[in-house]
């Protein structure tokens, strides 16, 4: 049987339902016994949603970036300038983030039926940060040389953060550790003497020296 058999409100449900199970304890050590359990359904019943464990695994995986994806975006678009727009993303994506453990980062990011999808929102949220960043720069609140440098940057940050690399728990949690990204990030692009992003412009366009947004790349 296949996961059409299963009603749409069902299906998203469940998945749900796994997307929590695995924020909380990673999946490595799961059985599709395991999941079923924690659901209260059959194993059949799994087995509508995905034919293995692992292809049960990168569909929990694949629901849950997208819809932490449509909750950040929904963030930005209410952001009315450049820098607003910058903080809720990065605030969004600390708030995303933090509902997974240490243990879920870890296993997105090293088992082979997620690993490729985690690097490859990693890229995702790098180039987002740069076209935020970059869209700062035509708009006139941001003085920075090379957006994408900055983008990969962010990311690295990221994925640092929630792999655990980053002594998140002397800066109380994923949560705050996000927020001590997001000032860096903005009081970084702002450029000298302007002032906080999101304070001291209150929204009023700032002169700032005309700068390329992009590196010059040299030839292969």
């Amino acid at each position: 049987m296949t996961s059409t058999t299963l009603s749409e409100e069902r299906r998203t449900v469940m998945l749900d339902q796994l997307e929590q199970v695995m924020l909380d304890e990673g999946f490595v050590g799961m059985t599709v016994d395991d999941f079923a359990a924690r659901l209260r359904c059959s194993k059949s019943t799994l087995y509508r949603l995905a034919p293995s464990k692992e292809q049960l695994v990168a569909t929990v995986a694949r629901h849950f970036f997208s819809r932490a994806a449509k909750r950040i975006e929904a963030a930005v678009a209410a952001a009315p300038t450049p820098p607003e727009k910058l903080e809720a993303y990065l605030s969004s994506v600390g708030t995303e983030m933090a509902r997974g453990t240490a243990t879920f980062h870890e296993q997105m990011a090293s088992q082979p039926a997620t690993a490729a999808l985690y690097r490859t929102q990693s890229q995702i949220a790098a180039e987002r940060v740069r076209e935020l960043i970059h869209n700062g720069v035509e708009a006139g609140y941001f003085d920075v040389a090379d957006t994408e440098f900055a983008g990969q940057v962010v990311a690295t940050v990221i994925n640092a953060i929630h792999l655990g690399s980053y002594a998140v728990a002397l800066y109380g949690g994923p949560a705050q550790a996000h927020a001590n990204l997001s000032q860096l990030v903005l009081y970084g692009v702002i450029g000298p003497g302007r002032g906080r992003a999101t304070g001291a412009t209150n929204g009023v366009r700032v002169p700032r020296r005309r700068r390329a947004s992009r590196p010059v790349r040299s030839p292969r």
